[in-house]
């Protein structure tokens, strides 16, 4: 099995890490995360993705409100038409915001849904103590 594949498997069927710091620099890895993470949602895994994000993340809202805020705001959308990657960024943040401090990386794509042609999907990962890079939100905008 390819290693992101295998990556990507263990995020998806146990709390077991996304990417670890060695590759915190391959882009390709972390946009086949992100679109991973995004197929994930459209297949309504968000219970499993919720399952293997950071705890930094799960401290910030309940695995049923996680669920919920998801759901909500995508099934109004309908299903996916095509998903194109728009832009990749890496941030460090201090903590002075409602974030908790840490190193980010978000994966934007530009996204065609039944229900609405135009939509922004953003997946976010965060790079934990252990230097493991793992799941952290997902939004629509």
């Amino acid at each position: 099995m390819k290693p992101l594949l295998r990556l990507v498997a263990a995020a998806l069927l146990s709390t077991a890490s996304l990417l670890t710091a060695a590759q915190e620099l391959d882009l390709n890895a972390m946009l086949g995360a992100g679109r991973q993470i995004a197929r994930a949602v459209d297949q309504d895994q968000t219970a499993t993705l919720w399952d293997a994000a950071s705890p930094t993340a799960r401290k910030l809202v309940s695995r049923e409100q996680f669920i919920a805020n998801v759901q909500a705001a995508r099934r109004p959308l309908g299903a996916v038409l095509a998903r194109n990657w728009a832009g990749m960024s890496q941030q460090r943040i201090d903590g002075t915001l409602q974030i908790p401090s840490g190193t980010y990386l978000s994966i934007e794509f530009d996204t065609a849904f039944a229900g609405n042609p135009k939509q922004r999907e953003l997946v976010s990962l965060r790079l934990d103590e252990d230097k493991v890079w793992r799941f952290t939100g997902y939004s629509v905008r």
